[in-house]
């Protein structure tokens, strides 16, 4: 018996709660799963309100969707509506034009009014296939916002600035508005003005690419022919990225001298493999010969040539530690001048060890060979330096081919770069000779016997010889390159 009024309270609570946990599940915050943010905004997945109160409406979009809405007092009214899979600001928009109001967001806040209160503030109708933005500014001038967006606007967009509130109420179609918004974005930060110098290219003649690279309304540039600087006046990230632009323009003018230096090695009889250039020079490279370059010896590392680099004021250390591996033989030195990417050719000449380096076209050394073995072999080398935006060296090597008494080997076309500092040098070293320099002599018959026939012969004498290349990059001012010119600099300038 005692049973019976515990089950009876049971059941009159259920009667009684039921409803006010129906409506508290109805209007509860939704699971993770019931809005997803996507590109544009939030979005429902399902809002289904029968005979709803506008405003309760509202809360539960926010809820939803995560806006920030603001509705006043009079926004009153019952509305019914169905959606599916929709973005949170068309769900919001449908709801109040069915109940006839409107909605402009300011600051990530979106503020509900009267439909006719919208457009006696800002001139048009809700929802006329245009959306609407009211942007406050921080940093950039009103009126210099208001110009630029006036020149992006559409035919049917509209602006109204308030330079008290120092806000711009803009109204457009969708993509318009993002375009501006994000443009905004990029603008209303702090502007700066820099000095950019120049050493290798005239000013004038960058300044309509730097113009162009320029933010519009904001951005500015002068030129000084007279110093060669440009007065830039931009955003600190579009001024940077100016910089980078000038430099990578100013290193490609740049003005180089190629120097060429060619070292003879004698190798004695423990080094005849040729140098360790692996041990010697930095960033190495090994560099694999084709056929047709049988015409070398094969060295420590096969038939190969070594390349890399050592600091220019390393050269004569260098040489005296060449000394311990035989004897060291310096020629000439040999320079081009060269700019902006313009390559240089450099020919050996094997039978009267001679280094020509030209700019293109090549040019004839005028010698005539000596009768050796080696007579009318050279290899000739592409040499292409250039300097990154950072002002480092870029050296590119390439075998280009290379004569053969009257024939000529070809080599693949393939670059070998180099890259380091300027104050470095290049180097290409293994190129090997071995050369007879005097005939093989024997006691016939006995001189062939096995084993005894050693004593009864004499080997000819062989010369292993060894040639390393040095090429250096300096780049030459440009009042140097005037100076060297006997012209005088821009702006009259002795």
């Amino acid at each position: 018996m005692k049973k019976i009024p515990c089950l009876l309270i049971a059941f009159i609570l259920c009667v009684f709660l039921s409803p006010a946990r129906a409506e508290q599940e109805r209007y509860a915050l939704p699971s993770a799963t019931a809005a997803t943010l996507m590109l544009g905004g939030p979005v429902i997945d399902e809002l289904a309100l029968k005979d709803t109160d506008i405003s309760k409406a509202i809360e539960i979009i926010a809820q939803k969707s995560g806006l920030n809405i603001i509705a006043g007092k009079d926004v009153r009214g019952n509305i019914t509506v169905f959606l599916k899979h929709v973005d949170a600001r068309e769900a919001l928009r449908t709801v109040l034009e069915s109940g006839g109001f409107a909605s402009v967001e300011e600051g990530g806040i979106i503020r509900v009014m009267a439909g006719d209160e919208f457009k006696s503030r800002y001139g048009y109708a809700f929802g006329q296939d245009l959306v609407s933005k009211l942007v406050k500014l921080h940093v950039m001038p009103l009126r210099d916002a208001f110009k630029i967006l006036d020149e992006m606007k559409s035919a049917k967009g509209k602006l109204v600035a308030n330079e008290e509130a120092g806000t711009i109420f803009i109204m457009d179609d969708r993509a318009k508005v993002k375009e501006m918004e994000r443009l905004l974005v990029e603008v209303d930060v702090p502007v700066s003005t820099v000095v950019i110098a120049l050493r290798h290219v005239m000013v004038e003649a960058l300044v309509p690419e730097v113009r162009d690279l320029l933010t519009r309304g904001i951005g500015a540039v002068d030129a000084d022919a007279k110093a060669n600087t440009l007065t830039v006046t931009d955003t600190l990230a579009r001024l940077e990225k100016v910089r980078r632009a000038v430099a990578a323009a100013d290193a490609r003018g740049r003005v180089m001298v190629l120097e060429a230096k060619l070292v003879r090695i004698l190798l004695d009889d423990e080094h005849r493999g040729g140098v360790d250039w692996a041990g010697i020079v930095e960033d190495y490279q090994r560099v694999r010969l084709p056929a047709g370059y049988d015409f070398l010896a094969e060295g420590n590392s096969g038939r190969a040539l070594g390349l890399g680099m050592i600091a220019s004021d390393e050269f004569a250390t260098l040489i005296e530690a060449l000394d311990t591996v035989g004897i060291v033989q310096e020629y000439p030195l040999s320079s081009v001048t060269v700019s902006g990417d313009d390559q240089a050719s450099a020919i050996l000449r094997l039978d009267d060890p001679l280094l020509a380096i030209a700019a293109e076209p090549v040019l004839d050394t005028g010698k005539e060979a000596l009768p050796r073995a080696l007579a009318g072999t050279s290899m000739e080398f592409k040499v292409r330096p250039s300097f990154d935006v950072t002002g480092d060296v870029v050296t590119a090597i390439t075998l280009a081919r290379s004569h053969l008494a009257g024939k000529v080997v070809m080599a693949p076309e393939r670059f070998h770069t180099l890259s380091s500092r300027e104050g470095y040098t290049a180097v290409i070293g293994g190129i090997l000779i071995s050369e007879q320099i005097s005939a093989a002599h024997k006691i016939p018959l006995l001189g062939d016997l096995p084993l005894l026939g050693f004593a009864f012969r004499m080997d000819g004498a062989v010369r292993h010889e060894e040639f390393a290349i040095f090429l250096t990059v300096r780049s030459v001012s440009l009042s140097q390159a005037f100076s060297d010119e006997g012209a005088d600099l821009p702006g009259g300038e002795p």
